[in-house]
């Protein structure tokens, strides 16, 4: 079964062959994933379009910039020293290359609110906290699609 995308591959000149390769492979693994019947979690790579038609418990996990660059900077190995603003620079390439990523699987050129089952902003939440309250909402939502 050929893999097609929304929006024709010269539509976006600035993506590389390889990085559109890189997602049809994902696309193949993610419908094999589907296909399979099993539980999982995938996190990004455009899965919530993907898994469309298995109806996914979809989230979106979000902050401000300031929460982001604090994050990395935390987390930043030993030696690693990056400004802040080079930081901050790495984000926004990261976040454009998810937009291309997204406009290529999807054809749009933002994400939806209504795209989502729950959007979360982590910008004054600890992870560790904030984990066992998504996870008791996921149990809900599927609890109630089972129903």
């Amino acid at each position: 079964m050929p893999v097609t995308f929304s929006s024709s591959l010269t539509a976006d000149l600035g993506v590389r062959v390889d990085r559109v390769e890189l997602l049809r492979d994902q696309r193949f693994v993610i419908e094999s994933i589907g296909k399979s019947g099993k539980d999982c979690v995938i996190v990004g790579r455009n899965a919530d379009i993907i898994l469309k038609e298995y109806h996914p418990f979809k989230i979106f996990v979000c902050a401000d910039m300031d929460h982001k660059i604090q994050r990395c900077m935390e987390r930043a190995p030993e030696g690693e020293d990056f400004s802040r603003s080079e930081i901050e620079q790495g984000i926004k390439r990261v976040d454009k290359a998810r937009a291309r990523s997204r406009k290529i699987v999807s054809g749009r050129n933002k994400l939806e609110r209504t795209d989502y089952d729950l959007i979360v902003n982590t910008s004054d939440w600890n992870i560790d906290d904030l984990a066992p309250a998504i996870a008791e909402m996921a149990k809900s939502w599927f609890k109630k699609m089972s129903e």
